[in-house]
């Protein structure tokens, strides 16, 4: 199996199996989850491209030091997108199950094989061997569901994750507050 097989099969697979272990929040209006999960599936979609990117340039930086890592990173930048694509007609019976079908036909394209390509695919044998891609991913997906059934329950899930902060305000409609507002309205 080669480097990039496998971190795509890593991805997908966590994935589909992080996505099965969900449980549905109890909803009132279905058409309101169903728009919410788009977002929700936008920001997972990057975290997981973010990730197979991050691998490839760490696995570079092992390999071939920290000046090659940060090249490689730059020049995989512009990979990093929202690929929200328009959905299909047909819908899972479960919220959860939307959640995995609809990551799966994001990331089942997710080029993978171009991430290795122009890191220059001498990637470190060892690559393959982290055992951390993948509960950091489900971890976030994870975290990602239970902002979302929080929104879905009307309340709002602390949280110290930039990520899941701006996901958050970003739903909610809410404009991200400047740090100068933040001082002043602290002072």
């Amino acid at each position: 199996m080669t480097y990039a097989t496998w971190l795509h099969d890593t991805i997908c697979r966590t994935t589909q199996r992080t996505c099965a272990s969900l449980a549905d929040p109890p909803i009132d209006d279905p058409d309101r989850a169903l728009r919410l999960l788009t977002p929700l599936a936008d920001t997972l979609e990057g975290f997981a491209i973010g990730s197979a990117i991050g691998h490839v340039a760490t696995a570079v930086r092992r390999w071939s030091g920290e000046a090659a890592g940060r090249a490689v990173l730059a020049r995989l930048r512009p990979f990093i997108r929202s690929a929200a694509r328009p959905e299909p007609d047909e819908l899972a019976p479960t919220l959860a199950g939307e959640l995995a079908a609809r990551m799966h036909r994001r990331l089942v394209h997710m080029p993978v094989a171009a991430f290795v390509a122009e890191a220059g695919a001498q990637i470190s044998p060892v690559a393959s061997d982290d055992d951390l891609l993948e509960p950091r991913l489900a971890a976030e997906i994870e975290t990602g569901w239970q902002h979302y059934r929080s929104i879905l329950l009307g309340a709002r899930l602390p949280t110290t994750s930039p990520l899941w902060h701006a996901w958050d305000r970003k739903v909610r409609g809410e404009r991200e507050e400047a740090l100068r507002d933040y001082v002043l309205r602290v002072a």
